[in-house]
């Protein structure tokens, strides 16, 4: 609800140069969607263990744009294939708590699957607000943060909430989240924002080992040094 008041006010600044119906029924799919993905991926993330969990949705959203985008017309050309077959790794690295799994850990895993589906969710999402006019501005995200706020209450009605000063937080940051890859999605190619976005655990780990004291794992390290990799070849391509 915070997140649909901060960006309802961001309309007032920046309104939308056009909004069609096409563009309101994309990102409407859009926000069911994520409406329904977060709270399995706070499930996923409470069942654990997360060294499956985070990999394996983070590699699903990065997967399926990336194979789906040649059959809608946003096909990879040249550093951008580069970019995200880079960002497979760096992933899986970041969000696997500095271990590599073993297969027969992945096998008898009792959250791949969901793991699975908040992943295809999250990288159908994200296909879904590359379809969007740029035209609509930040529209597209005060209308996601709309339909979650009229469906999230249900959940969280059936779970402890945060306290006050933290729901507000967590609504400014998702916010300014949500309308920076709304901008990212209109401008880019689904399958290259995506794999940014799924790059994050590596702020996590840098402001946990900044603020926090938390050790980096080596295989964290490696995994942080691939993803500046990517951004790297990302801005390369861009500027090309």
């Amino acid at each position: 609800m915070v997140a649909a008041a901060i960006c309802g006010l961001a309309l007032l600044v920046a309104p939308p140069e056009r909004l069609t119906g096409n563009d309101v029924a994309w990102v409407a799919s859009a926000g069911l969607i994520m409406s329904v993905t977060r709270p399995l991926l706070y499930l996923g993330m409470e069942r654990g263990p997360v060294t499956v969990f985070a990999p394996g949705y983070g590699l699903a959203a990065v997967a399926l744009p990336a194979v789906v985008g040649p059959l809608v017309g946003q096909g990879l050309v040249g550093w951008e294939v580069f970019g995200v077959l880079v960002a497979l790794p760096a992933v899986a690295l970041l969000s696997g708590e500095g271990r590599l799994l073993r297969p027969a850990e992945v096998v008898r895993s009792h959250v791949l699957g969901l793991a699975l589906l908040v992943g295809t969710s999250i990288g159908l999402s994200g296909l879904f607000y590359s379809f969007i006019d740029e035209s609509a501005g930040l529209a597209p995200a005060a209308i996601a943060m709309t339909v979650g706020a009229v469906l999230l209450p249900a959940y969280a009605a059936a779970r402890p909430v945060p306290t006050p000063y933290r729901s507000v937080a967590l609504g400014g940051s998702t916010a300014v989240a949500f309308m920076l890859s709304t901008a990212a999605y209109q401008r880019g190619v689904a399958a290259v924002v995506t794999a940014l976005i799924c790059l994050a655990p590596g702020v996590s780990i840098l402001l946990a080992w900044r603020f926090l004291g938390e050790r980096v794992a080596r295989l964290q390290l490696v995994g942080g040094l691939l993803g500046v990799v990517v951004v790297v070849v990302v801005c390369f391509a861009l500027a090309g």
